[in-house]
């Protein structure tokens, strides 16, 4: 017999890692649960119209734990027979963090109205809870949401969240290192969606930024705000982009790429990376980094703890970051970008509901400018750069 509950259309991902684990399913739609005894609940239900895609997205999808076939013995042993890591893998779990779309119920205590255009981020991993659905149940408390600018597409306001909150969390942790004595912010990976706005931030507050990217994108991230730029395909080896980077004298550096080439120049007061030494796209970035990666903990705790001058002491203060997910910070960006258009956000690509293992292909294939976006309701017609 059919089930009587109201589905929806999700991309959702089990276990056996990306491309295999993803797939597009029905699941129960979201519906607004009853407000609290005061009326002023903090739930809104919205129309999603548009997800952006992340890295962390398939790197989710490729964590160790939904892909128990790859997990050595004894652990793979010890998996089968823990049923709740085997009922967590099992489970549908949902994709995306990134979207845009349209109140159609809320909580009076929200803050918004039906009919509001809303964008955001709902980054919960591992939960059943993804923004490639066709409806999303939010909580303003915990979630951040804004509104969209009236001037802005949805696809454009999708783009926006996770990057503008990543580049704001990396440029606040340099604040305290940049002055009037030495202004010049290194960003390694300029042209990628989190390097371009780390670009565009550090250039409003009137910092000096110098980014690597390759050739055919230089002129984009100069129209972020990059006073010089860098081609990394030009330098040969590690150590040809040291000297570069090293010749512009930087207070702080911040890395959206991975690696340990440019550690510890002299002079660099801040080391910031949302990525760490790994440089697999596959493989999960940020502070989480630190629970299987001891050197990188160790480095963080050593900046912080040892005096500068003593043995061991690092030349600058390391940590590895995760975004702040703050609707502040987003309203902001939505000022640094401008609010009367969308121009400088930066849409690589654009696919239709349907299409979203293209979609994740284009963002895993090293190529994109800027966001790789899905249209989940609507019609769109599969739209790409031009530029390769």
């Amino acid at each position: 017999m059919a089930s009587s509950t109201p589905q929806i259309r999700a991309w959702t991902y089990t276990t056996g890692g990306y491309p295999a684990s993803l797939e597009l399913t029905s699941i129960p739609a979201p519906s607004l649960p009853p407000p609290p005894s005061n009326n002023k609940g903090s739930h809104l239900l919205i129309r999603t119209t548009a997800a952006a895609l992340n890295p962390v997205d398939i790197q989710l999808m490729n964590l160790p734990l939904f892909t128990p076939s790859v997990l050595p013995f004894p652990f793979s042993l010890l998996f089968n027979y823990l049923p709740p890591l085997r009922a967590l893998a099992d489970r549908r779990k949902g994709v995306g963090a990134d979207f845009a779309g349209e109140v159609i119920a809320a909580h009076e205590g929200s803050g918004f109205n039906v009919g509001d255009r809303v964008f955001g981020l709902a980054f919960t991993p591992a939960s059943e809870r993804g923004t490639l659905s066709e409806a999303l149940l939010l909580d303003t408390n915990t979630d951040v949401v804004a509104r969209v600018p009236p001037g802005w597409t949805d696809e454009k306001a999708a783009s926006l969240p996770l990057v503008a909150l990543t580049a704001r969390t990396c440029v606040e942790r340099c604040v305290p290192f940049v002055d009037n004595t030495n202004n010049t912010l290194v960003v390694l990976g300029g042209s990628s969606a989190t390097g371009l706005y780390t670009t565009l931030l550090a250039s409003s507050l009137g910092w000096r930024v110098i980014a690597t990217c390759s050739a055919r994108n230089d002129a984009l991230v100069r129209t972020m705000g990059a006073a010089e730029t860098l081609d990394y395909t030009a330098h040969p080896s590690p150590d040809s982009l040291r000297t570069a980077v090293d010749a512009h004298a930087p207070a702080a550096i911040v890395d959206c790429v991975g690696g340990t080439a440019l550690l510890g120049l002299p002079g660099v007061r801040r080391y910031i990376t949302i990525v760490g030494d790994k440089t697999s796209r596959s493989a999960m970035g940020g502070a989480a980094t630190y629970l299987w990666n001891p050197r990188m903990a160790l480095r963080a705790l050593a900046s912080e703890w040892i005096p500068a001058g003593w043995p061991g002491a690092r030349s600058e203060k390391y940590a590895c970051v995760n975004l702040e997910t703050r609707r502040d910070w987003l309203e902001d960006a939505v000022k640094v970008v401008g609010e009367a258009n969308d121009e400088r956000v930066v849409v690589d690509s654009v696919f239709g509901f349907e299409d979203v293992k293209a979609a994740y292909a284009r963002l895993d294939s090293g190529r994109c400018r800027g966001k790789v976006v899905v249209r989940v309701s609507g019609a769109v017609a599969t739209t790409t750069s031009s530029q390769e």
